[in-house]
């Protein structure tokens, strides 16, 4: 079944499209068409992401006039920055909103989004919503040095936003993460990136 945020996508993108969804374990089609945005097209899009980032952007809500946003993974367990309640509050004094994307809707995660002026984040999916912002506005993606990938950038590309990626040494020994964090189901591992040279990395995008 789709989730809730999967429903406010495609109405944004289609409206008035009829959705019907069937709770069975067996459905039996005359004909079915499959589109994905995963695997090879996630790493290399093409201007297909640009036209349907479009046709969201035309029907989401307003902005809400932050202008610079981190998009924070405190909450998450996979991947733990060691030091980011530390960065975050430096990112405060800078006029940074700190926002936690999965307790945000999909709109309002667009909403947040159209008046950025630079988002910053460590690689994962709350970074695909670069896709939203708008043409020249500066990605800063951290990246740990075991888990690089490209595909922010080469979305943000496709969209016209400057991206800029912060690769640090990871991972770190997992005792410097949370105790907390260590036992969240899902832990993979930490990476604890200098905070002076981010910051300074970050103070050059502004």
């Amino acid at each position: 079944m789709l989730t809730t945020w999967q429903r406010d996508l495609i109405a944004l993108a289609f409206p008035g499209l009829g959705v019907r969804e069937f709770d069975a374990p067996v459905v039996r089609l005359k004909r079915a068409t499959f589109s994905t945005s995963m695997d090879h097209f996630l790493h290399h899009p093409n201007g297909l992401l640009a036209d349907v980032a479009a046709r969201v952007l035309a029907r989401a809500p307003a902005g809400r006039g932050a202008r610079r946003v981190y998009l924070s993974r405190r909450g998450q367990s996979m991947r733990v920055m060691v030091g980011e309640a530390a960065f975050e509050h430096a990112l405060t004094a800078r006029g940074f909103t700190i926002v936690q994307s999965e307790k945000l809707g999909a709109a309002e995660q667009v909403a947040l989004m159209r008046d950025a002026e630079v988002v910053v984040g460590a690689s994962g999916a709350a970074l695909a919503n670069a896709v939203f912002l708008p043409r020249g506005v500066r990605v800063v993606e951290i990246q740990p040095l075991n888990f690089t990938s490209q595909w922010v950038r080469a979305a943000s590309r496709q969209v016209g936003v400057d991206w800029r990626g912060y690769v640090c040494a990871s991972p770190c020994p997992a005792r410097e993460a949370p105790l907390l964090a260590r036992f969240r189901r899902g832990f993979k591992f930490a990476y604890r990136p200098p905070l002076d040279d981010l910051l300074g990395f970050v103070d050059a995008a502004l």
